[in-house]
């Protein structure tokens, strides 16, 4: 049955599955690629976040009392 196919045909088939081949591997890779990308952006923004918390927690605590109560009364009721 092989002696019936060319072997030029083989080697076409052979070329094209190989190149298949090569495209799905630069897909998979270009997708790795993206969500490593993804996930370092997210862990980028959540240290960026708790920096600010902190910054925050850090104002505050140094607040006097006064100075606290007035901040969160506007809160509450808005600007005066």
């Amino acid at each position: 049955m092989f002696s019936l196919i060319p072997l030029r045909i083989w080697l076409i088939g052979a070329v094209c599955a190989a190149l298949v081949a090569a495209g799905g591997y630069l897909y998979l890779q270009g997708r790795s690629d993206a969500k490593a990308a993804a996930k370092a952006a997210a862990q980028a923004e959540r240290i960026e976040t708790l920096r600010k918390a902190r910054e925050r927690r850090n104002e505050v605590e140094e607040l006097p009392d006064d100075e606290l109560e007035r901040r969160l009364l506007d809160r509450l009721s808005g600007p005066r």
